[in-house]
């Protein structure tokens, strides 16, 4: 049984605070995000995943408490909006 959509966002979300955190990569950052994309895709939904995903982003974003994975988080959520919320 695949996890709802919710968990999978949840999920997602975690690996990339996890990522913005330590490594601070964009390549494995993007590439999770296109798993997640991906899926919601097959299912029928990535426009409406993708704007998800960055709602839950911002959400977080407060919460960090370093201004390198904040910086990182929101490079993320910049590049989330020009590459998938207006392609």
């Amino acid at each position: 049984m695949k996890r709802s959509n919710l968990a999978q966002m949840k999920q997602c979300v975690s690996d990339l605070v996890a990522i913005a955190t330590a490594s601070r990569d964009h390549e494995q950052a993007k590439a999770r995000i296109k798993e997640l994309l991906d899926e919601a895709k097959f299912q029928g939904g990535s426009f409406s995943a993708a704007q998800r995903l960055r709602d839950h982003l911002s959400a977080v974003y407060n919460d960090l408490k370093t201004a390198p994975a904040k910086q990182f988080l929101a490079e993320l959520i910049e590049w989330l909006e020009a590459k998938r919320l207006r392609d």
